[in-house]
Parts: C-alpha cells; sequence; structure tokens
C-alpha cells in the first residue's frame, strides 16, 4: 500500500498539469477533454490534450481492485492520430505506460509492468463537444514475475465515451 502513497501525489499533479494546460488555450476549440475507457473488464480515465486538428495526447491512469487478491495501478500515456476529421473520424493510437502491481498476500511481492501497444479505431462524434468510440489493439507487456521479465502480447478490445472542452 505505501506504493500507492508514493505514486498519488505524482498522479494528482500531472491531472492538475493536464487541466490548467488546458484551461489556458483559446476556448473557441476544442482543447482538452475526459474519457472513460472500458477494455476486457478494466476501466481507464483519459485527459485527451488537443495537439492539433487531427492530434491528441492523453495521459492517464487504470485503477483495477481484486478482493482479497490485488490491486493494480496503471499510469498511461496515449497519443492518437485521425485519419480523417468527419462525424465518423478514423484513427490510428500508440500506448504506453507503467502497472503497479499490488498483491495482498504478503508471500507475493510487489510488482511493475511496462505496457507499449497500438490500436484503430473510430470515434462518432454526436457534436463537436461529445463522442463515443470503439478501439483494436494490440498491446505487448513486459512482465515481473519474481524478477524474472516475461513478454506477453495480448489483442483487447476498447469502448470509450469522450466530452471536450
Amino acid at each position: 500500500m505505501k506504493l500507492f502513497k508514493t505514486f498519488a501525489a505524482p498522479v494528482l499533479l500531472l491531472v492538475l498539469l493536464v487541466f490548467a494546460s488546458g484551461t489556458a488555450q483559446a476556448q473557441d476549440t476544442r482543447s482538452f477533454g475526459l474519457t472513460a475507457l472500458i477494455q476486457n473488464g478494466q476501466a481507464e480515465i483519459l485527459v485527451p490534450l488537443w495537439l492539433g486538428d487531427a492530434l491528441t495526447l492523453a495521459p492517464g491512469f487504470s485503477l483495477l481492485y481484486i478482493e482479497n487478491n490485488t490491486m493494480e495501478i496503471g499510469l498511461l500515456l496515449m497519443p492518437r492520430f485521425y485519419l480523417d476529421m468527419q462525424r465518423v473520424a478514423p484513427y490510428i493510437s500508440a500506448r504506453g505506460g507503467v502497472i503497479f502491481r499490488m498483491p495482498d498476500s504478503p508471500l507475493q511481492s510487489d510488482t511493475t509492468d511496462i505496457l507499449l501497444g497500438m490500436g484503430f479505431g473510430g470515434e462518432y462524434f454526436v457534436n463537436a463537444m461529445f463522442s463515443f468510440g470503439v478501439e483494436a489493439q494490440l498491446n505487448g507487456f513486459v512482465v515481473d514475475i519474481s524478477g524474472i521479465s516475461d513478454i506477453t502480447l495480448r489483442t483487447a478490445a476498447a469502448v470509450h465515451a469522450n466530452v471536450y472542452f
């Protein structure tokens, strides 16, 4: 649990910086947003920052608690490049991050995993400030198990809802 306290302050600082940078930009276009993403039973919260007409960079986090077993905290960074900005906008994405796994059992040690992935999806803009999307992903994990690193490759599907400001 002390690992959670160690990373709570940097995560809070990151979220505050993201909101501060978004409000400092011009208000006549989308500058930042809030995304709720669900994939394979795990939820993520992302804060996409619009860096141009067709490019976002979204820092985010995930939290997963399995009762009487383990807790995982993920810190993520996800750039997304839109191929055609229409009402339905296809995009290519990348994912990177770290996942801190903290088992409840004293017999298991905390681990840190690295995530690298890519995706292809589409976003349906209901209007300029609200959208839904789906994404297919291919993710690679460098998993640390008892000091031995293992590389895992997984496919995933995600759905997300976005509100932009």
